[in-house]
């Protein structure tokens, strides 16, 4: 855990350390007494406050998902000791829009005491990402002293893209119907239109469509079912 010192901690010690300097240079003792009160404040922090023990657990409802799934993230806090106020931040992956919940938590736990925090969020495009990175601060009792830490219980994740829907293939105006009255789905040499493509070097001439190019500003190329029913 890395230690900081609060800006009213920084304060009480600026405002004891010149009352001092000053009481002792004029030889006046109401200026020592006036500093006495925050350089005890400073000095009992700093010797007596200690961070507070807390154990987290970090579960996910899924590593896997197709996009503007929800994923569930559920994160449980134990304290082991008192923790006068403690904050939990489980970071977002970018991009992701939260859709219930809160992905951080700000509580006070006496020993033993137990809390349980639950978000939802989506991702509306394809990804790759990692949670169970959180940062975790914890304040002392007297407020002047604060602990950061990094709690790491990884989970990779992806988010893939969703399957496009199957379109209907062009049924021609004819077919043989003693084979069928549906073209194959599989692309091959015929006569009837199947999909469109884009130009490749080696593609038949014959084969460009002139119109999808020109709308396109690209060389595109007809490809036709083959003639199976």
């Amino acid at each position: 855990m890395t230690k900081h010192y609060t800006g009213r901690y920084i304060t009480y010690l600026l405002l004891s350390s010149v009352s001092l300097f000053v009481g002792v240079i004029s030889s006046r003792v109401e200026l020592a007494l006036v500093a006495l009160p925050f350089l005890t404040a400073v000095a009992v922090s700093f010797f007596l406050d200690r961070p507070a023990r807390v154990d987290l657990s970090h579960s996910i409802s899924s590593a896997r998902l197709f996009e503007n799934d929800e994923l569930t993230v559920r994160i449980t806090v134990e304290a082991l000791a008192d923790a006068p106020l403690l904050e939990v931040l489980d970071p977002l992956p970018e991009g992701a829009e939260l859709t219930g919940g809160n992905n951080s938590i700000v509580t006070s736990l006496k020993k033993g005491e137990r809390r349980e925090l639950t978000y939802r969020f989506r991702l509306a495009r394809r990804a790759r990402f990692a949670l169970g990175g959180m940062a975790i601060r914890l304040h002392a009792a007297s407020g002047l002293i604060f602990w950061e830490a990094k709690y790491h219980d990884v989970k990779d994740c992806v988010v893939y893209p969703n399957s496009p829907s199957f379109r209907e293939d062009i049924r021609p105006f004819h077919t043989q119907v003693n084979v069928g009255n549906y073209v194959s789905k599989i692309l091959g040499e015929g006569l009837e239109f199947g999909d469109l493509r884009q130009y490749t070097p080696g593609d038949p001439m014959h084969r460009i469509n002139w119109k999808a190019s020109a709308r396109t500003g690209r060389m595109h190329v007809n490809e036709y079912a083959q003639e199976r029913n």
